[in-house]
């Protein structure tokens, strides 16, 4: 009895329920063990406890030390071990206790499991009411889509060979920004790689000019600040190619942008 049984009350939580008084509501027990176990359980165990001691007969309440020397021993050894030479109660009590505490837990599991079954029961009967409610709004939506279908089948599109001669102007547009977001991310994609290849060969440059010399000459140093100049213009020419080309990129996206809201209005104001 003293294994945790699938879906039922937690060892733990009937162990530390022993511990409990027996006249403690379910907001004092959540109190007292800090809120370690949700309310709702606590509330279905004691409705058990009381409906399994009602069954069984119990009515003997023992002291808080003998229920919890009762509750937290593994099996009837361990118990009998726990107890021999104690001060507090003797041996007969505790296995009185024992034996009602088995009986006790044994319809309380029961009793749990049968309170499972109910709800997972009513669970499938309202869920498989909730599928029927949602097939019939299913089939109702599907039959006022046919009817709207079938209304519009008989009365002739008059602007048809129109509206479909937008909308494929429309999806042309579309497809444009679509290739103007490949250019541009292909256009930052080479422009880093051209960078980074420029950083490298300048910083290699440079590397030579310090191999070559400890003590750098005049022409080596009018050197290198040649090179750092050129390479200082490199990155501001680069800069404003990008800044170019993103203002660029920004007005075609927004006359593409207007051009398609606009193909959109004069699509919607065809007469049907």
């Amino acid at each position: 009895m003293k294994q945790e049984i699938q879906n039922s009350y937690p060892l733990s939580f009937m162990q530390m329920m022993e511990l409990i008084e027996h006249e403690d509501t379910a907001e004092i027990i959540a109190k007292k063990t800090y809120n370690q176990f949700p309310i709702a359980l606590i509330t279905d165990y004691l409705e058990d406890r009381q409906q399994a001691e009602k069954e069984l007969g119990q009515t003997t309440i023992w002291s808080q030390v003998v229920r919890g020397c009762v509750g937290f021993a593994r099996d009837k050894e361990d118990l009998i071990k726990k107890a021999t030479g104690r001060e507090e109660f003797d041996l007969e009590t505790v296995l009185s206790c024992w034996e009602a505490q088995e009986a006790r837990w044994a319809r309380i599991f029961e009793l749990r499991t049968e309170r499972l079954s109910q709800a997972q029961e009513q669970a499938r009967v309202k869920r498989e009411a909730f599928q029927k409610a949602k097939q019939a709004r299913i089939q109702e939506t599907m039959a006022s889509l046919s009817n709207g279908l079938n209304k519009l089948k008989a009365n002739k599109d008059m602007s048809a060979d129109q509206r479909a001669e937008y909308s494929r102007k429309i999806s042309q547009k579309e497809q444009e920004m679509d290739d103007l977001r490949h250019l541009k991310q292909h256009f930052e994609n080479s422009n880093e790689r051209f960078s980074s290849n420029v950083r490298r060969h300048f910083e290699e440059v440079e590397e030579d000019f310090y191999r070559r010399s400890q003590y750098p000459s005049q022409q080596s140093r009018w050197q290198q600040a040649v090179v750092q100049e050129a390479y200082a213009q490199m990155q501001f020419v680069t800069e404003q190619q990008n800044e170019v080309f993103e203002d660029s990129c920004r007005i075609t996206r927004r006359n593409i942008e207007d051009k398609i809201e606009e193909l959109h209005k004069e699509r919607n104001a065809l007469p049907w």
